[in-house]
């Protein structure tokens, strides 16, 4: 009796929980991500799991997995429920940053894709590995980097 109560849960849970992912899909811009940059995981990379972060107006706790090499951005989620991203450097058209008095909080946010797609914002640690990078595209990051240090 209680496990045929805990799958009858279980079920509608996951029932209820479709429109929600769906919802999170198309409204945080991972969608038209994924229409553009279709993942290809790099032979080598800086890996980091379970980083915190936001796509659009979405945040994401510990689910984001974020890649780094010289050609772009990795991008997946935990667990895979959406597409894996790869995302060029060439298609980040502006980072900008945003401190709140905490490092934990210090945060950079890359404008992706030329027309605009969305805007994805990750943690200054989670970029680290990036920064060599960051400072050959975009003049102004290490001020930002400096500024945030």
């Amino acid at each position: 009796m209680i496990l045929k109560k805990f799958l009858i849960d279980s079920l509608l849970f996951s029932l209820l929980a479709i429109p929600f992912q769906y919802l999170f899909f198309i409204l945080s811009g991972w969608r038209g991500l994924a229409k553009h940059y279709k993942a290809r995981k790099p032979d080598s990379m800086v890996l980091s799991r379970w980083e915190d972060g936001s796509v659009g107006s979405m945040s994401l706790y510990s689910i984001l997995n974020v890649g780094i090499c010289d050609e772009g951005l990795f991008l997946s989620l935990t667990p895979p429920i959406y597409p894996s991203l790869f995302i060029p450097w060439e298609d980040i058209t502006e980072v900008s940053s945003s401190s709140f008095g905490d490092p934990r909080l210090d945060k950079y946010k890359l404008y992706i894709g030329n027309p605009h797609i969305t805007i994805i914002s990750l943690r200054k640690e989670t970029l680290k590995p990036a920064r060599k990078i960051l400072l050959t595209k975009f003049s102004n990051y290490e001020t930002w980097w400096e500024y945030l240090l």
